[in-house]
């Protein structure tokens, strides 16, 4: 990989939890390499996980189980040398309602529910969704390259994936195996 060794983040965790509007993740990697990323304040107990950890890419993941519904804040990292970055500008939002499909080939797509106003849409009731996808940019880092919300309401994100016309590897099913 051009001479730059690859290194794996080994641990991440909440830094500091303190009142605020936010909340600092710290990861390291064996090498003894640190950095913290910024995610949104949420009022409770939350949990971080690191997905893919042995790649060039991991991901960590906050979650945090609010009232009815899980939110979920996925930041993509990618580690090179002696420097841990994020891929993106602030971790990206999602609930249990919704994904983050990730393919190999680094195609990113988070797709989130879409809460109407129709007389009758409840909480869980079927909602249109909406895909937002990202390309990596000359600079390495994802970018928003288009979006898409479906026209038809769905029971649920992957019923959606037809009209969105996406594939998706969700992380969640990574993240579920933690």
């Amino acid at each position: 990989m051009n001479g730059i060794a690859v290194l794996a983040v080994v641990a991440c965790g909440i830094a500091n939890a303190g009142p605020g509007d936010s909340v600092r993740v710290a990861c390291r990697t064996a090498a003894g390499v640190h950095a913290s990323f910024k995610f949104p304040w949420a009022d409770g107990p939350s949990t971080v996980y690191v997905i893919r950890e042995g790649s060039s890419r991991p991901w960590v993941v906050r979650e945090y189980p609010g009232g009815s519904d899980v939110h979920y804040w996925w930041l993509p990292l990618t580690v090179q040398s002696e420097r841990i970055s994020a891929l993106v500008p602030e971790p990206l939002h999602t609930t249990s309602q919704d994904a983050v499909c990730a393919s190999a080939e680094g195609g990113l797509s988070v797709i989130r529910h879409v809460w109407g106003s129709s007389p009758g849409e409840w909480h869980y009731a079927p909602h249109r969704y909406e895909a937002v996808s990202y390309v990596l940019s000359a600079r390495g880092r994802y970018a928003i390259g288009s979006r898409r919300r479906t026209t038809q309401r769905y029971a649920d994100w992957k019923a959606a994936l037809s009209e969105l016309k996406i594939s998706c590897d969700d992380l969640a099913d990574e993240l579920a195996r933690k």
